[in-house]
C-alpha cells in the first residue's frame, strides 16, 4: 500500500494489523519503507512497545478530526507511545500484535509517503478477505 499524508492532512488511530487481516493461526508480519523523511510533525509512526506481546484489542471509535480510521484502541496500561524518527529510505518491521498509529501532519510544506507491506506465512490457514 503506498500511503500519502500531505501537510494538514488527518492521521491514522492507534490499531493492530492483526485486526484488519486476521491471519489465523500465524501473524502477519509488516514492512513501513519512509519515502520522505518523518518525525512527529509531519505525522511520523507512533509504535508502542511490548504490544506485540498482546491478543487483538478491543475497538472504539476514534476521533474523526485527527484520524481518517474510524476504530482506535487504548494503549494498554503500563505501556507508553514512542514517537519513530525516519529517514527517506530506512524500513521499520513490526509484529501484526505491535499497537501502532500516527498523529496529524502539521506542517505546512512537507509530505509523509511510506509504502507498507504485510507478510503472512504460507501456514496460515485464514486472512481476512
Amino acid at each position: 500500500m503506498f500511503y500519502f499524508k500531505p501537510p494538514s492532512a488527518r492521521g491514522q488511530a492507534m490499531h493492530q494489523d492483526n485486526w484488519f487481516l486476521k491471519a489465523h493461526p500465524e501473524t502477519c508480519l509488516a514492512a513501513w519503507v519512509a519515502i520522505d523523511d518523518t518525525d512527529a510533525a509531519n505525522g511520523g509512526l507512533i509504535l508502542v512497545p511490548g504490544s506485540h506481546k498482546l491478543e487483538v484489542l478491543c475497538h472504539e471509535d476514534s476521533d474523526p478530526t485527527v484520524s481518517f480510521s474510524k476504530n482506535t484502541v487504548r494503549i494498554p496500561e503500563g505501556m507508553t507511545r514512542v514517537q519513530s524518527e525516519l529517514k527517506a529510505g530506512d524500513v521499520l518491521f513490526f509484529h501484526g500484535s505491535m499497537v501502532h498509529g500516527s498523529l496529524p501532519n502539521t506542517t505546512t510544506d512537507r509530505c509523509r509517503r511510506s509504502l507498507i507491506f504485510h507478510y503472512v506465512p504460507r501456514t496460515s490457514k485464514e486472512v481476512a478477505e
